[in-house]
């Protein structure tokens, strides 16, 4: 990887750039969510990446792929897991619970990926992939459970915030499940271009809601918060996924897969300051679990890999 690298050193640049942004989105999506509700955060969203991505949707519709009747309900299907489950579901868990935590329990995308393999898919698995699977739960128990049971250092709040980033980590790999089908048809930017007008025409009537609750938020919404609307949407949904697909079709998969690693790090480095969060004991104990289950699960599983690198952070 080290001559490589040296040789050619733009994809992994940009590779670190989409995990640097993805980590950073946590924090500033968590500092948005106190200002904007979360399904007028998530249409806005989507309905921003829509807009940017729609051109290619239509030109290869014209040119490329037309899109087949027979294939729209499973495009929907994948966009309303993938997109509409995951990002509902992600987003409120954030709202609940702190930065880092989310950011550790995101990493359980690729790890719930080899035991969806496993169980439904008839994958082979090795020793060393149950053991990380058995070390990623544990580890999710402690961060999840351990501290609420024994010492009330967690809310209740809290705890149902990190069940619903797991839910949704859950919510990805079934979306994954339903589109494998679709990726030997139609190109990446096709399927996704697709989810995001999925998730948008879905949070649109949640959005409604949201202001018919509190008409204000708008009038009450600062440079910060406009500041991160405009994140979320341009560099952590649009930018990301067009530089991660840049930089997945110029690098093995299995060495890509190193960089998420270096997410919790940066959003605790930012969420400490900004938002006061704090490191446990527990956390860092679990954590620890997490981080090496995920990669002794994924060993050898390469495809896993491209599940996490699709645009499905929240």
């Amino acid at each position: 990887m080290k001559s490589e690298l040296l040789k050619n050193p733009l994809p992994y640049f940009v590779l670190f750039l989409c995990h640097l942004i993805w980590a950073v989105n946590t924090v500033i999506a968590k500092i948005t969510l106190f200002q904007v509700p979360v399904m007028s955060l998530l249409f806005i969203r989507f309905l921003i990446a829509s807009l940017i991505l729609l051109p290619f949707l239509l030109r290869s519709q014209k040119r490329l792929h037309h899109i087949e009747k027979k294939h729209v309900p499973l495009l929907v299907l994948t966009g309303v897991f993938m997109i509409v489950f995951n990002n509902a579901l992600g987003y409120s868990g954030l709202s609940l619970t702190t930065a880092i935590d989310a950011s550790i329990l995101g990493l359980f995308i690729p790890l719930i990926s080899v035991l969806f393999g496993w169980w439904i898919l008839k994958e082979k698995i090795y020793r060393i992939n149950l053991v990380g699977i058995l070390f990623g739960f544990t580890g999710a128990v402690i961060i999840i459970g351990l501290p609420f049971i024994f010492g009330n250092v967690l809310t209740s709040e809290r705890v149902l915030g990190n069940l619903l980033i797991v839910v949704s980590g859950i919510c990805v790999v079934i979306g994954f499940g339903l589109s494998k089908e679709l990726v030997r048809i139609y190109p990446p930017v096709v399927i996704t271009a697709f989810s995001f007008l999925i998730g948008m025409v879905a949070f649109f009537i949640p959005a409604v809601i949201d202001f018919y609750k509190n008409p204000q938020w708008i009038a009450e919404l600062s440079q910060t918060g406009v500041f991160g609307i405009l994140f979320v949407s341009l560099f952590a949904t649009v930018l990301a996924y067009l530089l991660v697909v840049w930089a997945l079709e110029r690098i093995n998969l299995n060495k890509a897969n190193i960089f998420h690693y270096i997410e919790p790090g940066i959003t605790a480095v930012l969420a400490i300051p900004l938002l006061g969060e704090s490191l446990s004991s527990s956390f860092l104990i679990g954590s620890a679990f997490v981080i090496l289950g995920v990669y002794w699960a994924t060993l050898g599983k390469g495809e896993h890999h491209r599940v996490y690198h699709k645009p499905h952070h929240i």
